[in-house]
């Protein structure tokens, strides 16, 4: 597995509304997330699921910092 941070305060926006954003991750990259208060984020799965989905968080953390959107 692999543990990413990322603002604690942007986890509602990568989380999405009942956790349809989450879900949607999970489904695509084929991988078990969990996600913790305190922005960690633990991604497990095959390498290349875990790249991707990786890859896709900083992209939603990027995207939400610019847009100023918030939990």
């Amino acid at each position: 597995g692999n543990i990413e941070q990322v603002d604690p305060h942007l986890l509602g926006r990568l989380i999405g509304k009942g956790g349809k954003a989450l879900r949607q991750l999970k489904e695509d990259t084929n991988c078990r997330i969990i996600v913790a208060d305190n922005g960690r984020i633990w991604i497990d799965g095959e390498f290349d699921g875990i790249v991707a989905a990786r890859d896709l968080l900083n992209a939603m953390s990027d995207n939400a910092k610019l847009t100023g959107v918030d939990a």
